[in-house]
């Protein structure tokens, strides 16, 4: 099965988030689908698709102090990218 293309992508993230226009989100995608055959990190990525939001406060906490800055909206973006990859590593 072919990977969705970008512009399904972007469509369905725009379908979630309107206006959404991450230029690195479909690459973040296909590096999720890239290692989708490590167990470890899948099952990391499929746990965070289940944080809460304090949970998600901490993952926010901890990117800030590596310098990567995250709004709430960040971070639901990125969950979303993850629960697209893993449904559709799990329709294949």
């Amino acid at each position: 099965m072919r990977i969705p293309t970008k512009k399904t992508f972007y469509k369905h993230m725009d379908t979630r988030y309107k206006g959404f226009k991450d230029p690195k989100a479909y690459e973040t995608f296909k590096e999720i689908l890239d290692r989708s055959h490590d167990e470890y990190i899948m099952a990391e990525l499929l746990e965070m698709t289940d944080w809460n939001k304090k949970q998600r406060l901490q993952y926010r906490y901890a990117l800030a102090c590596q310098g990567i800055e995250f709004t709430p909206s960040h971070v639901d973006q990125y969950i979303s990218i993850i629960e697209y990859a893993i449904d559709f590593i799990e329709s294949i």
